[in-house]
């Protein structure tokens, strides 16, 4: 018996109601409904409820609510989770996404209930504007449900949950959305579905990497003590648009004027945020303190607003430290990709340290990553992945404006960079490093840009594991590469200026 059979009861359904993706082209724009129903895979998509996502335009404006107008049917002796999100893109815009999650306990219940999942309202969006613009709406509702756990542990989103309905249909957002009219038209078309998909049976519109998906902040909160030496409050970032802890050299170099500022940036696919998420990466911080610098450990708002919170706080540590400071960057995977994209866009980035951070989002959905199976690079799903889980986060036609590599011409050329894969690597292709590599020489032959597959090993690593002897060498490329203004550092020869 599958799990959607013990979860789910079918308290009957209804057809696709509304528009066809056809007619919606060619109907007058003022107030256009679109109706999915929220379907069980595992019963042959049966329908349980109904999801409408209703958008209507003003002449500047356009606004959307998304509702489950049928009752969705849960059994009894589960936690259930009922999100609803409602998404605006617009084509050159970031973009917007709101969700809302409705627990709902049956396990006391005496029999199976009824629940519609939470309303999503997003209001008086500009509409796009110029020949060839576009902009839709799209909704989207699942449902979910934990095995175990209590429900304050479910409140606290310490559980895990699987998915056994959703409103997602089969013709993705042809299907879904609902497009809004340039300004000064009656006539909407949607775009195309974004032709990259993922393997595996579908598991969802939210962070999931699937085409057309839908980018949600996951915040977490720290834990356990907190760590001495570090602080939340610095005169440097009053008015942080984020969580942030800085701390000071320690060891021998404690007490002394630090060598540099490192801001480290931890990953999670652009959509992870909070102080949680710093947590993964103190690990580098405390490196580069025992070694003489002062850390910024920061996080960021998830998905598009990601960029902009690094770049705030770049701006803040050069107008505190002056000018002449020597600030780096070290981020992991998406980190990574803000790292260097941050030294791309704001000039005077000393270093960057990217640990298996993509560099071209518009590309990488073609390039092979390890193979766990095989034992080698040969298949691209992790990449397709990548790029659709960037697409949610920043829009498919920005991709090209927000990868490094395209940006090696700007700042970028002038930074120093060190660029650490796994070589088990299942997510990020090696690529994608030579990639950024190749193009930063191309415009500045004397660059330097350290870029090295690490073996693999037992020791954790970005996506993958690597040797001991791997992260050994990589942590001494990091001293050479900032071995010019490290001047009582005794450095081998594993990194080199290329």
């Amino acid at each position: 018996m599958t799990t959607a059979l013990v979860v789910l009861v079918i308290l009957g359904g209804a057809d696709t109601v509304g528009l066809t993706p056809a007619a919606r082209a060619t109907t007058p724009a003022t107030t256009v409904t679109v109706n999915n129903p929220i379907r069980i895979p595992a019963l042959a998509s049966t329908p349980d409820g109904m999801l409408s996502t209703r958008v209507t335009t003003t002449a500047a404006s356009a606004t959307a609510e998304a509702v489950t107008t049928h009752a969705i049917g849960l059994t009894k002796g589960f936690r259930y989770k009922l999100t609803t999100c409602l998404t605006y893109r617009r084509n050159g815009a970031i973009p917007l996404a709101r969700c809302a999650d409705r627990l709902v306990d049956t396990v006391g219940s005496p029999a199976a209930i009824h629940a519609s999942a939470p309303t999503v309202r997003i209001s008086a969006q500009p509409r796009p504007s110029g020949p060839g613009s576009w902009a839709y709406f799209a909704g989207y509702t699942q449902v979910t449900y934990a095995a175990g756990g209590t429900a304050d542990a479910l409140t606290a989103g310490s559980v895990a949950y699987t998915m056994v309905a959703h409103s997602w249909p089969d013709d993705g957002l042809r299907g879904a959305g609902v497009a809004v009219p340039t300004r000064g038209e009656s006539l909407a078309a949607l775009p195309a579905n974004d032709p990259v998909n993922s393997d595996g049976p579908y598991n969802g519109a939210i962070n999931t990497g699937r085409p057309d998906s839908i980018c949600r902040a996951v915040t977490t909160l720290t834990k356990g003590p907190f760590p001495v030496g570090l602080t939340t409050h610095h005169p440097a970032f009053a008015g942080a648009p984020a969580y942030y802890e800085v701390g000071g050299p320690t060891g021998s170099f404690a007490g002394k004027p630090p060598l540099g500022v490192m801001l480290v940036i931890h990953g999670g696919g652009w959509y992870a945020e909070g102080s949680g998420a710093t947590t993964s990466v103190r690990p580098v911080a405390d490196r580069w303190r025992a070694r003489g610098w002062e850390t910024v450990n920061l996080t960021y708002h998830a998905c598009g607003r990601s960029l902009d919170d690094v770049l705030w706080f770049y701006d803040k540590t050069r107008a505190w430290f002056g000018p002449s400071a020597v600030v780096c960057a070290s981020g992991a995977s998406a980190g990574g990709h803000l790292a260097l994209t941050l030294a791309a866009k704001r000039k005077g980035v000393y270093c960057v340290v990217s640990e298996g951070g993509p560099t071209d989002l518009q590309r990488i959905q073609g390039q092979a990553a390890f193979e766990l199976g095989s034992g080698a690079a040969d298949q691209t799903n992790g990449g397709r992945i990548l790029h659709n889980v960037a697409a949610a986060a920043f829009g498919g036609d920005n991709l090209a404006s927000i990868s490094p590599v395209s940006m090696s011409q700007d700042y970028l050329k002038d930074t120093r960079v060190l660029q650490g894969f796994a070589l088990d690597d299942p997510l990020v292709p090696f690529q994608q490093a030579l990639d950024l590599r190749r193009s930063m020489l191309a415009v500045n032959p004397s660059a330097y840009v350290d870029t090295v597959q690490l073996a693999h090993g037992p020791v954790s690593f970005v996506h993958a594991t690597i040797s001991r002897d791997a992260m050994a060498d990589f942590l001494l490329r990091e001293e050479r590469l900032v071995a010019p203004i490290t001047s009582d550092c005794e450095l081998g020869t594993a990194g080199s200026r290329r």
